[in-house]
């Protein structure tokens, strides 16, 4: 896997089309400006660190963002989207840092919505390992 060389962005929470909510993985839409948007590694999905001083967060998680088109759904903008594993708060209108961590995989168009959350829940799967060897090693 390909590791990201310190590519840190921030950015607040602004409101989605809610598919990741229906879909069992709500996300954090992150807005970046032109200055976090010229940083943005390759297409894909990644996992993460995000960070906020936000009593509703107040720490360090560890997440899954995708990063791009979702081809699946077929949008024009690229799109930082957000799962934060193990948590579900109302946090529209946070400011979240993102640090990304590692490159799990290029998007991928799903022809049926059940496959895109069996890959979902495997690349949650996979970047709870990667982060918990990297909390190790740190």
């Amino acid at each position: 896997m390909k590791t990201c060389e310190q590519i840190t962005v921030q950015g607040p929470v602004v409101h989605g089309a809610k598919r990741g909510r229906e879909l069992g993985f709500p996300t954090a839409n992150i807005e970046l400006n032109e200055e976090y948007a010229s940083k943005m590694p390759e297409i894909g999905i990644y996992a993460v660190w995000v960070k906020s001083n936000s009593p509703k967060i107040n720490g360090i998680c560890m997440g899954a963002a995708s990063w791009g088109f979702n081809p699946t759904f077929g949008l024009t903008n690229p799109q930082l989207e957000v799962h934060i594993l193990n948590f579900d708060n109302d946090i529209y209108g946070e400011e979240l840092e993102v640090e990304f961590v590692e490159f799990i995989r290029g998007e991928i168009n799903f022809a049926c919505l059940e496959s895109l959350v069996e890959k979902i829940q495997e690349d949650c799967e996979k970047t709870e390992e990667i982060l918990n060897e990297r909390h190790k090693v740190a």
